[in-house]
């Protein structure tokens, strides 16, 4: 039984069906916060520095997180010496979408059933004195500014554009789909090209028990 295609001949709706076992250079992400980000870097580093990695794959699936940990990511990415792939596995959402949308040019994919979801950038534990509160809502703005401008140039938009598209769902979360997300400028892809030589099988980033050390009040995407 011939394989369904999606987009062209090089793309395949099995991804997965001739794949060969694991490689360093696979990173899965399901979380942004500290734990994760630290592990994210030891493992791109760590296939920077491989001779035998030709290409990175970054997996995501993700509902989102920390947005300091998200820019992180994303800039690891986008200065990579290599080619580094970016795909969505049934969701890359907030910082997921970001880092989904930092892979490089022509790589960046979606499986087709993923959602990617974007919007501003929102702050958790507000309060204290004035002078407190008013410090963090100016820190927020400028994360928030630095976010979406990212996000804005890598999905081909001006960041007057982005506010734009957001302020018609009022500020809301825009949910797209995968054929959506393509549109958008998030993804290049839908499916994954026959030329991938590892999965994310084994190489789960998976959030470690002590969830929640670190940031008392992180900046979520």
């Amino acid at each position: 039984m011939k394989n369904r295609k999606t987009g062209s001949d090089s793309f395949l709706q099995n991804p997965f069906s001739s794949a060969p076992d694991t490689l360093p250079g696979s990173i899965f992400v399901t979380d942004f916060d500290d734990d994760n980000l630290e592990a994210f870097v030891s493992r791109f580093l760590n296939a920077e520095q491989d001779p035998g990695v030709q290409e990175i794959i970054v997996w995501v699936s993700s509902y989102g997180g920390d947005a300091y940990n998200g820019l992180a990511m994303a800039d690891m990415v986008k200065y990579s010496t290599k080619p580094v792939w970016t795909v969505a596995l049934g969701k890359a959402m907030s910082a997921g979408a970001l880092l989904l949308s930092a892979g490089h040019k022509g790589r960046r994919c979606a499986l087709p059933n993923s959602y990617i979801m974007v919007h501003e950038v929102r702050i958790d534990g507000f309060g204290g004195k004035t002078h407190e509160f008013l410090q963090q809502a100016g820190e927020m703005k400028n994360l928030n500014n630095r976010f979406l401008t990212v996000l804005a140039e890598n999905s081909g938009k001006t960041v007057s554009e982005l506010k734009a598209l957001l302020a018609k769902k009022h500020n809301a979360d825009m949910t797209m789909d995968a054929e959506q997300s393509k549109v958008f400028g998030i993804i290049d892809h839908i499916g994954l090209p026959k030329n991938i030589k590892q999965t994310a099988e084994g190489v789960m980033l998976a959030t470690p028990p002590n969830k929640g050390k670190g940031r008392k009040t992180p900046k979520k995407a």
